[in-house]
């Protein structure tokens, strides 16, 4: 009886180990990009829009006069650029966090 029992917790064992890989395995990707310029841009928040794509915001060296600008960027649900956005003085101004309102 004691080594029917060892069986059957091995068995349970490697059943647990083969399918923690399909039940933890990645999510396929979609779609990948790069947007911005060769200066240096870095996102810091993305929200899924209620009609797909998403919206998000962070900072860039790129375009306006100051030091660093927000930028806003839309995208579809491909990954193509919508609308771009930039907010900005002559100090460093950054966006750290967006949400969309329905509307």
């Amino acid at each position: 009886m004691n080594i029917n029992l060892k069986v059957i917790y091995i068995y349970i064992c490697l059943g647990v180990l083969l399918s923690a890989g399909v039940i933890y395995s990645q999510p396929d990707t979609l779609w990948t990009g790069m947007y911005g310029s060769s200066d240096s841009e870095q996102a810091f928040s993305v929200t899924a829009a209620p009609h797909g794509g998403c919206a998000v915001i962070g900072h860039t060296y790129s375009f306006l006069s100051g030091k660093s600008d927000i930028w806003v960027v839309r995208l579809d649900a491909t990954g193509d650029t919508l609308w771009t956005k930039l907010f900005g003085g002559s100090l460093n101004d950054e966006g750290f966090h967006i949400v969309i309102t329905p509307g």
